[in-house]
């Protein structure tokens, strides 16, 4: 929209809004509206202040920081079950529990506790 186009909606707006001739009022209104149609304008009219171009900048820069670590911790969240989960395959810890026959018939059944400390990688598996 050009300037002069803004500038004549100003105009019809402020005497259409803050006009002690209400006939004028009435008539600077529907030419504001004409306006408005004419050039496929949209208004909303607020009495919030508008945000200015830094502040939407900085709540797009904050949002975007926030998603960028929740979107880290994620991956790297889903990388380390996938790593351990791996890791327990290789090294054959994932068959500790399956119970074993000896050739006397006699079946041992392994019973371990995983005890995890403060969410570290550290496991301690307790077993008899």
């Amino acid at each position: 929209m050009n300037q002069k186009k803004l500038e004549k909606l100003q105009k019809l707006y402020a005497l259409a809004s803050n006009n002690p001739n209400q006939n004028e009022a009435i008539v600077a209104a529907h030419k504001f509206i004409n306006a408005i149609k004419k050039d496929g304008l949209h208004m909303t009219l607020s009495e919030q202040p508008q945000a200015t171009q830094e502040q939407i900048n900085q709540a797009l820069q904050a949002n975007y920081q926030k998603g960028f670590t929740e979107g880290s911790q994620h991956s790297y969240n889903q990388g380390y079950q996938a790593g351990y989960a791996e890791g327990i395959k290789v090294t054959g810890l994932d068959n500790q529990n399956e119970e074993t026959v000896y050739p006397n018939e006699t079946r041992y059944q392994p019973s371990y506790t995983n005890l995890f400390v403060n969410n570290s990688s550290s496991t301690i598996r307790v077993g008899t």
